[in-house]
């Protein structure tokens, strides 16, 4: 399942941005992988307690995302697009989880996506879209 998952992400690589980011939280609320109750639990686990398939699968996801961002944003700084890409991963399997424990009135997986995208978006904007070329420096 983890091969699918990185398959539907290396197509969506040379995405735009508005496309990649909500195709990706798209992918990540319809994956088996990041949907079944071992992965949700997997999830649960601290980091240095994964298991290394699970650790490769996330750091080759992070990796496609880094390509796609120092494709959108050139002028970024790479170190402020790693941390970009560690910060939305984490946050996307964050909310993964605690949306797995609890989940309010209304919220539906499609309207879950819909925000999960919104807020990644929200929050890359910044970086693909300086309002000056040295603003993408500096995120």
């Amino acid at each position: 399942m983890g091969d699918e998952l990185v398959a539907r992400m290396e197509e969506l690589e040379d995405a735009p941005a508005a496309e990649l980011v909500f195709e990706v939280a798209n992918l990540m609320r319809t994956s088996e992988i990041l949907n079944s109750r071992l992965s949700r639990q997997l999830l649960a686990v601290p980091w240095t307690k994964r298991p290394r398939a699970v650790i490769e699968l996330e750091q080759r996801c992070a990796d496609i995302l880094y390509r796609a961002l120092v494709r959108l944003a050139p002028r970024a700084d790479p170190q402020s697009l790693r941390i970009a890409v560690f910060l939305v991963v984490q946050t996307v399997e964050a909310l993964i989880v605690s949306t797995s424990q609890h989940r309010p009135r209304g919220l539906t997986r499609h309207r879950f996506t819909a925000e999960l995208g919104a807020l990644i978006f929200r929050y890359l904007a910044p970086i693909l879209n300086p309002k000056n070329p040295s603003d993408a420096r500096k995120h």
